[in-house]
C-alpha cells in the first residue's frame, strides 16, 4: 500500500516529476536562468516556467530571485509573461510579491534571455 502512495504522489505531483535545466549563466555579473523541463505544448503555444535569480546585484532587496510563467507562440516567435513572482531569497521560498502582467504579445528580440528559451521550447 505504501508503494502505491508513493508511486500515485508522484504521477499526480508536477514539482516532484519536473525538472529545472540550467540554460544561461553569466557569472560575471552573477545571473541564472532555469526552465521547468516537463512545458506544456498545445498547438504553436508553449507555456514554460522559467527561474532566474541575482547572485551578485539584485533588482532590489526584495528580488533576489523571480519566477516567470512565460507563453511563447513558436510560429509567431512571440512571447508573453503570464505570471511574475519575485523572491527575498536566492532559491524562491520567501516570496515577496506576484502579479500578472498587463502587457499584451510581443515579438521576440534578438540575442534576447527569451529568445535563447524560445528556440530550446520551439526546437529552433
Amino acid at each position: 500500500m505504501k508503494n502505491i502512495s508513493i508511486l500515485l504522489l508522484m504521477i499526480f505531483s508536477t514539482e516532484i516529476m519536473a525538472d529545472w535545466i540550467m540554460y544561461y549563466e553569466a557569472p560575471r555579473i552573477g545571473f541564472e536562468n532555469w526552465y521547468e523541463s516537463n512545458f506544456q505544448v498545445r498547438g504553436d503555444n508553449v507555456w514554460v516556467k522559467e527561474r532566474s535569480r541575482y547572485l551578485k546585484k539584485p533588482p532590489s532587496p526584495n528580488a533576489r530571485s523571480v519566477m516567470i510563467e512565460w507563453q511563447i507562440n513558436c510560429s509567431e516567435y512571440s512571447f508573453q509573461g503570464r505570471a511574475y513572482s519575485t523572491y527575498k531569497d536566492l532559491n524562491w521560498t520567501n516570496q515577496t510579491d506576484t502579479f500578472n502582467p498587463a502587457e499584451g504579445r510581443k515579438p521576440i528580440p534578438r540575442g534576447s534571455i527569451v529568445e535563447r528559451l524560445a528556440n530550446i521550447v520551439c526546437k529552433r
